[in-house]
């Protein structure tokens, strides 16, 4: 078995490996736009067997640390060691590193040995945007520039424009009068926002999100929301249900920024 560094070649097989493991968010091995995105910015590590890709590892730098995005295996490749090999490669000589992890408690242990321990739970939660109060901020459209001087992450700036270049997504910042007091990353389905990553303070959240789904005019909300932020016991207020959860494990505790309101799991 070879492992290495992913080429355009390889895009197709990082597919079919994706597809053989179900279900998958656009912003996966599925997406050809998003592994270019991962071999230009990050790093996007393959297992080849006989010619076939099996395997596939892609992550992120987010300051000093490292965040897994994807690790995938060929559901016939499973129980080789795969996973595994290609999860050290790709941590690779990083000071630090964190995941989202699903709820499957053999990738909990792999990511422990790694030293990535349990943190706090990432739930996805699902609810009609009218349930939100109405907010006294504006949002509109921003550029990623814009965003990232915003965010106070220069070095993210790449993570930004690939959003920005995205079908279906807008990059929107909430305003008061003039001030801008956050941001958001949203993905346009019909009559659904899926907020992939927003950044506010905890006193502005729920206004930031309630005015991005005003501008947008979405019926419905599914955001990735940390457990530990207040803008997740006020949607659970609000009646929006939780319909997925990962688990944030990490090295080195602070490397998910406390105004990160709506976390990507792959991307941050």
């Amino acid at each position: 078995m070879e492992l290495r560094a992913a080429r355009e070649a390889d895009l197709a097989g990082i597919a079919a490996v994706r597809r053989s493991n179900g279900p998958a968010h656009h912003d996966s091995g599925v997406n050809p736009h998003y592994c270019r995105f991962l071999i230009a910015h990050g790093h996007l590590w393959v297992a080849v067997d006989d010619g076939a890709v099996v395997g596939f590892a892609g992550a992120i730098d987010v300051d000093d640390a490292r965040l897994l995005a994807d690790l995938y295996v060929h559901r016939q490749a499973h129980g080789r060691g795969v996973g595994t090999t290609l999860l050290a490669e790709v941590l690779r000589d990083a000071a630090a590193t964190f995941t989202f992890a699903s709820s499957d408690p053999a990738a909990h242990a792999i990511y422990a040995r790694c030293g990535m321990l349990p943190t706090w739970a990432l739930v996805t939660m699902h609810g009609a945007a009218s349930r939100l109060a109405s907010s006294p901020l504006a949002a509109r459209d921003i550029g990623a520039a814009q965003a990232a001087a915003f965010e106070e992450a220069h070095g993210r700036s790449s993570v930004l424009r690939y959003w920005a270049e995205r079908s279906g997504t807008r990059v929107l910042g909430a305003f008061a009068e003039t001030a801008l007091v956050g941001t958001a990353i949203v993905h346009l389905e019909g009559a659904t926002m899926h907020v992939e990553h927003l950044v506010a303070d905890d006193a502005f959240a729920s206004a930031v999100l309630a005015a991005t789904s005003a501008a947008t005019r979405a019926d419905t909300i599914e955001a990735y929301v940390p457990v530990v932020r207040p803008l997740h016991g006020k949607l659970l207020a609000a009646g929006f249900e939780a319909v997925d959860t990962s688990m944030f494990m990490t090295s080195r505790p602070g490397v998910v920024a406390d105004r990160l309101q709506v976390v990507h799991p792959g991307l941050c």
